[in-house]
C-alpha cells in the first residue's frame, strides 16, 4: 500500500506526522518538497487578466495553485479577493476581527 501525505505546515508534518511518536516514524520512503509557482507560471492560470491585475493577484495569493484556480477572471480583482479570502475564513470556523478599540468581535 502506498500512502501519500501532503501538508503545507512543514513543522507539523515533520514533528506530528513523521516524528518519533507517530506510527509512521521511520516508514517514509520518499519526500518531495513542492514549492509555489513563480509569477510566470502563476500568470498562466489567468490568461485573460491584465498584467497589472496578475501582479496584484500574485502579491495577494502568491503562487498557490488552489487559490489561483479559484479566481473567476470575469469578477474582477476586488470581488475575487473578498470571496476567496473572507468567505473561506468565515467558512472555516470563524474570524476574529478588531474594530476601533481593543474588543475583539468573533464572527
Amino acid at each position: 500500500m502506498t500512502i501519500i501525505l501532503a501538508g503545507s505546515n512543514e513543522g507539523f508534518m515533520e514533528s506530528e506526522v513523521l516524528g518519533r511518536e507517530s506510527p509512521l516514524y521511520g516508514r517514509r520512503t520518499a519526500q518531495i518538497r513542492l514549492l509555489p509557482f513563480d509569477y510566470a507560471d502563476a500568470a498562466k492560470f489567468l490568461p485573460n487578466t491584465k498584467s497589472q491585475d496578475s501582479v496584484r493577484y500574485y502579491a495577494t495569493f502568491g503562487g498557490a495553485p488552489y487559490c489561483l484556480a479559484r479566481i473567476n477572471e470575469s469578477d474582477g480583482f476586488e470581488d475575487n479577493v473578498l470571496r476567496l479570502l473572507f468567505d473561506n475564513l468565515l467558512a472555516n470556523g470563524g474570524v476574529m476581527i478588531r474594530l476601533r478599540g481593543n474588543r475583539p468581535i468573533l464572527m
